[in-house]
Order: C-alpha cells, then structure tokens, then sequence
C-alpha cells in the first residue's frame, strides 16, 4: 500500500510542477528597462537597456552613464532560457562582459563576468508611458 502511494506521488508532483509552470506563462522581457552595474574599484554605472523579438529569438541593446561602451551598442548571444537572460556585451577596449541575470516580473537581478574581474547587474522595467 505504502509503494502505491509513493507511485502515485511520485508520478503526480511532475504532473502538477509542469501545469504551475505553464501557468505562469513564458517569461516577458520586451521592453525597455534602467538598471545598475556594480563595477569593483568603480563603483555604479547606470544602464538603459531595450530587449525585443527578434528573428533568431531575442535582440538587446544597451547604453550606460559612465560611457565605458558606446551608445545603443547591440548585445550579442542573447538568450532567454527559462526565467535565465544571458548575453555577452562588448566593452570600450574590446572585451566582452559575459552577462547573466534572473528574471523576476518586471525585475532582473545578477551578474556579469570578465576574464579578470566580476560584478553584479541589476534591472527594472520602465514603466510605459
């Protein structure tokens, strides 16, 4: 009796898992968003940020208050994977931030990498006028 009831509950939490998920609905990040970049031996950067469709999935660009790329610069590799956004965002000496963040509703929250160094992004949609 005990192995029915663990079959049963095994083969049931997926089921339920899997309905609350679509429930939830894909994740929007379309539009335009304001955030901060916590650069170490910086400080803050302010960062305006418009994601859309695109043909291949999702297109990105992107524009800060310390001037350390240049404006509207195209993101590349963006990806939208669940609730992860990943993209790489090329830099003024020609690196590239690998970049990752975690969308929450109007809300995104994570990090960024260089190969000798690392820091924290974070983001808020603004609202439509």
């Amino acid at each position: 009796m005990r192995i029915a009831r663990f079959t049963w509950l095994a083969c049931i939490v997926p089921v339920v898992a899997a309905l609350a998920f679509q429930a939830a609905g894909p994740v929007d990040i379309a539009g335009e968003w304001t955030g901060v970049a916590y650069i170490p031996d910086t400080g803050c950067d302010e960062l305006e940020a418009v994601f859309r469709p695109g043909p291949d999935g999702w297109d990105g660009i992107i524009k800060d208050g310390l001037r350390l790329m240049k404006d509207d610069t195209h993101l590349q590799d963006v990806r939208l994977e669940g609730s992860i956004l990943s993209f790489r965002l090329p830099i003024f000496d020609g690196r590239w931030a690998d970049c990752r963040v975690t969308v929450e509703g109007d809300r995104m929250t994570g990090y960024w990498l260089l190969e000798d160094g690392d820091g924290t992004l974070s983001f808020r949609r603004r609202e439509k006028r």
